[in-house]
């Protein structure tokens, strides 16, 4: 990072609470914390940090990563479960520096355990600094812990140059789409809007036009209930110029329905996940619901329907999982697409393909079908295991308000007759008044 070029320089980089930081501020708060840290950690250790999306947390993380620590920012419910931390030492057999939000550097314990050079050599890392994340397990699997090199995203910036003049940090800071949305706009001397984890649409929405937001990073599922909330159409959203989405497959009446609001927006479809980043991808504005992925930068394929990415922010292997999943040097994501002409779409992961009686297909696909209708907000579709059949379906949908829950199941079942495939029709559905997420905007697909 050239933090030299932020010492005398007054550009914004954090409006937090009404509050404006400046990137000087940012050099000399990042000098000084970076002081005391030499002087109570002289050698290299590995931090569990309290995480959520603050001045004081970016200050932290990037203070250790320059000095070449390890860190993993760590959402306080899960910092706070001894459980949780007791199963992250013994996955890894990494001692952690815990870090409470509020805690200063005096106040952390200096007697950890350092982490060994032995775990160095095996995972050969460069003297740089470290980052893990976890996966989101929004399917029911086990939390993977995955090691990432700082100085590679940096690095991945540089080639990708600039995209945004000022953008929200919308995913929650220990995910990888938060690490990159803050670590871009240092990188590039942007400016961020910071107001804590896990926002409602009329919050979002109040942010991005208060303070004028041109690039705003999401889930589809998130979009889904920006679309929905009726909110849109009443806030000044002229300065947004690009919307981006990733993580998830794309639901199409969604994007559309966004469209009719927000005619001068610019879809960007992302893709990528905790293993390999965020990869430069090309969104056709037809049908932004598909993407390509920009073959000069990432190389990718798909083989056997899977895809298979070259990323310029490849894992350095999870912490607590002997093998990565890799074909030479192509990481394979366990992403299933389809090709339309150049683009592709993608339908599920592997583990996510239903079989009913001989036919497969995936959840998404369910999913935007009942999502053409006006009365859904919301679709998740998930599967049980059946002795007879294979699997059953399990529609759980989010109906409008003015609808009884009888009524809609009436016009639920002649829309399936007449929309939906015979075997995609749902086995079960179960009406509910809040969509199926997770705390990072995904949906969760297990029962």
């Amino acid at each position: 990072m050239q933090i030299e070029n932020w010492k005398n320089n007054t550009k914004t980089f954090i409006y937090e609470n009404d509050q404006v930081i400046t990137y000087s501020q940012l050099y000399e708060d990042l000098r000084n914390l970076q002081e005391k840290l030499r002087a109570k950690f002289p050698t290299r250790h590995a931090f569990l940090v309290e995480a959520e999306n603050t001045y004081s947390l970016y200050l932290k993380n990037l203070a250790l990563l320059e000095l070449g620590h390890i860190v993993f920012p760590s959402p306080t419910y899960q910092f706070q479960d001894e459980a949780f931390r007791q199963f992250v030492h013994d996955e890894t057999g990494i001692r952690f520096v815990l870090w409470p939000k509020n805690f200063t550097v005096d106040q952390l314990s200096g007697d950890i355990i350092e982490v060994s050079s032995e775990v160095l050599k095996e995972y050969r890392v460069p003297k740089t600094g470290l980052f893990i994340v976890r996966t989101s397990g929004s399917s029911g699997r086990k939390f993977k812990l995955v090691l990432h090199d700082y100085q590679k995203f940096l690095k991945k910036y540089q080639t990708i140059g600039a995209h945004f003049r000022k953008t929200f940090a919308f995913s929650p800071a220990e995910s990888i789409a938060g690490m990159e949305t803050v670590l871009e706009a240092l990188s590039h001397q942007a400016e961020l809007i910071v107001a804590g984890d896990r926002l409602s649409p009329a919050q979002v929405l109040e942010l991005l036009s208060r303070y004028q937001v041109d690039y705003f990073q999401t889930t589809p599922t998130f979009l889904n209930l920006l679309a929905t909330s009726g909110q849109v159409a009443g806030k000044d959203l002229s300065a947004l110029k690009k919307i981006a989405y990733g993580s998830e497959p794309a639901q199409l009446p969604v994007l559309k329905s966004l469209k009719k609001s927000l005619p001068q927006i610019e879809f960007m479809h992302t893709y990528g996940m905790s293993e390999i980043g965020i990869q430069k991808t090309f969104t056709n504005q037809e049908d932004p619901s598909v993407f390509r992925l920009d073959m000069a930068v990432n190389p990718a394929r798909l083989v056997d329907g899977m895809v298979q990415v070259q990323s310029l922010t490849p894992l350095i292997c999870y912490l607590n999982e002997p093998e990565m999943p890799m074909d030479g040097n192509w990481f394979k994501t366990f992403d299933v697409a389809n090709v339309e002409s150049e683009y592709w779409r993608v339908v599920g992961r592997t583990g996510d393909l239903i079989n009913l009686a001989g036919r497969k297909f995936f959840p998404s696909e369910v999913e935007s079908l009942i999502l053409e209708m006006d009365e859904v907000q919301d679709a998740t579709v998930i599967k049980e295991t059946n002795d007879f059949i294979g699997n059953i379906l399990i529609a759980k949908i989010v109906i409008s308000e003015d609808l009884t829950e009888q009524e809609f199941l009436k016009k639920f079942k002649e829309f399936c007759e007449k929309r939906v495939p015979f075997y995609m029709h749902p086995h079960k559905t179960i009406i509910s008044k809040e969509a199926n997420i997770s705390t990072r905007f995904k949906k969760i697909r297990k029962s």
